[in-house]
């Protein structure tokens, strides 16, 4: 029995670290909850997890978290900002919806209380890789918006393939239109499909062609008729 006893090291380091654990827990005023949701910071993503919760479930859908089977992760790419900026988001969120929150890094931490943070760009374009749009543009933004859409479909040639409103590199112009009109981002690739596309136009051979000059249309009887003022034999009254 006494050697499955921990070492006085052993209840050291627990000690130590819920210590840490009880330093890095934050509860806010209208707190409802005594267990706290703990989030994880890593550079590739951020994840956070909670007893099962309707109230939580929606607070973390409605920022992009996915269920993977044991907690609620947020995959850090191009165009979510740091995870860093994501984790202070998603504490901030969660404080303010009553749950307390346990975040390790005391910069992040502060952040979340302070809703110190540039909250996440959700309308992006991008450039389609593969399959049938493939170096096509793809519009895409967060939630459902149906003035949104029929913006984006009254661009010239779109098509919609799901979540995506796709548009053909050949109306960059209307794409580049749209994007400012809007509020939209290019990813980097995107971006460079926009500057391929529009080199592409402005190197283009410029050309005036010269008007096909149309072959004239005769008339037979209308050039006789002008060609001479006498009488024609066949039009003369025969006296006899």
């Amino acid at each position: 029995a006494e050697k499955n006893m921990p070492s006085d090291e052993e209840l050291q380091e627990k000690k130590v670290e819920e210590q840490v654990y009880s330093e890095s827990t934050v509860y806010p005023e209208n707190c409802e909850y005594s267990n706290p949701a703990k989030i994880t910071v890593q550079d590739n993503q951020v994840s956070t997890w909670f007893e099962i919760n309707d109230k939580f479930k929606g607070t973390v859908k409605a920022l992009g978290y996915r269920w993977n089977g044991t907690a609620w992760v947020k995959e850090i790419s191009e165009t979510t900002g740091t995870s860093a900026e994501r984790a202070a988001e998603l504490g901030n969120k969660l404080l303010n919806a009553g749950f307390p929150v346990v975040i390790l890094d005391k910069e992040i931490r502060e952040n979340a209380i302070n809703a110190k943070y540039k909250p996440e760009h959700t309308r992006w374009i991008w450039h389609r890789i593969s399959g049938k749009y493939k170096d096509w543009f793809a519009i895409e933004w967060a939630g459902k918006d149906e003035d949104l859409y029929e913006r984006a479909r009254e661009l010239t040639g779109s098509r919609w393939s799901n979540p995506a409103v796709m548009v053909s590199p050949d109306y960059y112009d209307q794409v580049a239109d749209f994007a400012n009109m809007y509020g939209f981002r290019f990813t980097k690739s995107a971006q460079a499909l926009l500057d391929g596309a529009k080199e592409a136009h402005d190197s283009a051979v410029t050309v005036k062609p010269a008007a096909a000059k149309e072959e004239e249309k005769k008339n037979g009887l209308k050039d006789i008729l002008k060609s001479s003022d006498e009488v024609l034999p066949d039009l003369v009254d025969d006296d006899d």
